[in-house]
């Protein structure tokens, strides 16, 4: 167990534990039980997929704004709000469904509000922990939290959603809405997160924008594994924009069993969250991020070639694992070298190119899937990373990484 990520051993960083992992326990349990209503509602490839789109646009067209706001505003306050009308949104769509209306319209404008809301969260919570967690314990604190992110959003919480979903969509989305509220609770214990810049004059709200764009588009390295994590969140998200339909028209599984789909793939991820450290420092920065898009591009192929529910799992499992190793060095990377007045924007933006991506992967996948088979996705996205993955191979090395890491760090103010 000495290679296992300990939870650094102060309050703050625990009570951000908490809060996040009962946050992700409600995204589990959405990341099952929304695609399944909209399965229910139609089978349509591009309107499933459509969900995705609609819940990850607003990192594109809102994310900069609040990264603005989390450089600005009381971090936990932005967390605890957030997280409340995250609980919102889904207590409306319980509420709906317990009336017996079951929209598609209703189902986007809540994933729409889950995805703004999840801009604030998300970027705040990045925010936060460099103030609560001494340097020299980020790598392990990042790697508790998405060690958890995993266990929770990928393990736990879909089967939940889905044996929840078997039994009565409105209690999915009721249990969400109640660990959101949770979430929003134990984030409000969080000691006070104002920005260490807050007593300096406000600039005007676009030139903030503007400069903390500036900042990550000047930085190479940051700017060069943002549009790569842009570009495999596209070609990943065209299968799994689809894959509720793959798991019931393909490998045949009912509620329950796409729910245990997604938590077989995230046992890889847990275990990846575990040995994330290990492995970087094994096999060194560079090779990491190689492996983190070539093994998951060659499991694409694999998922979207087979008939076994079990296999699919294992293929999942494999993407998981190798993609928390290299989550752990980049965002640790954006913590140390970002300087505190500008981490929020710098973040926002990384993710507005990042995550912004995901709607386009979907609706690119549900395009493909219409026009080809519901196995299209997954050998295009799949063969796309694996391009991808030795395009960068000479660009991305070990040295170049550890040098401009390096030279953020001594630039850090």
């Amino acid at each position: 167990m000495a290679n296992v990520p300990r939870m650094p051993r102060n309050r703050a960083f625990q009570r951000l534990w908490i809060g996040t992992a009962a946050a992700n326990l409600a995204d589990g349990i959405v990341l099952a039980a929304a695609p399944l209503l909209a399965a229910a509602i139609t089978h349509d490839p591009v309107l499933v997929s459509g969900l995705v789109v609609a819940q990850r646009v607003p990192w594109f067209a809102f994310t900069l704004l609040s990264g603005a706001l989390v450089d600005r505003r009381d971090r936990r306050a932005l967390l605890v709000a957030a997280n409340v009308a995250r609980a919102c949104a889904l207590g409306v769509l319980a509420i709906s469904l317990s009336a017996g209306v079951k929209s598609l319209p209703i189902l986007y404008a809540t994933v729409f509000a889950l995805g703004m809301a999840e801009t604030i969260e998300d970027t705040a919570a990045l925010a936060v922990l460099p103030a609560i967690v001494p340097r020299e314990q980020l790598e392990r604190a990042n790697a508790q939290i998405y060690t958890a992110q995993s266990l929770l959003n990928d393990l736990i919480g879909p089967p939940l959603g889905g044996v929840l979903f078997a039994v009565a969509a409105v209690a999915a989305f009721a249990t969400g809405a109640a660990a959101f509220a949770v979430a929003g609770i134990a984030l409000a214990a969080l000691p006070l997160a104002r920005p260490a810049h807050q007593d300096a004059p406000i600039e005007p709200m676009l030139a903030a924008i503007g400069e903390g764009f500036r900042w990550f588009w000047g930085n190479r390295l940051i700017r060069i594994v943002a549009l790569m994590s842009g570009a495999v969140n596209m070609f990943t998200f065209a299968a799994i924009g689809v894959l509720v339909l793959f798991a019931e028209q393909r490998l045949g599984l009912d509620a329950r069993g796409y729910g245990l789909l997604i938590a077989g793939g995230a046992v890889g991820g847990v275990a990846g969250g575990l040995l994330a450290d290990r492995l970087v420092r094994l096999l060194g920065s560079g090779p990491t991020i190689f492996l983190s898009n070539l093994l998951p591009g060659l499991a694409l192929v694999g998922l979207g070639a087979t008939r076994s529910p079990a296999v699919a799992a294992a293929m999942l499992a494999v993407d998981s694992f190798t993609a928390m190793p290299a989550i752990v060095v980049v965002v640790t990377l954006r913590q140390a070298g970002v300087p505190d007045r500008l981490i929020g924007r710098v973040t926002s933006a990384y993710r507005m190119i990042a995550i912004g991506a995901l709607p386009v992967g979907a609706l690119l996948g549900g395009v493909l899937a219409r026009r080809f088979g519901l196995s299209a996705p997954f050998y295009a996205g799949g063969a796309a990373l694996a391009v991808l993955a030795f395009a960068l191979l000479p660009v991305l090395t070990t040295s170049a990484i550890d040098r401009a890491n390096g030279s953020l760090v001594e630039t850090k103010t």
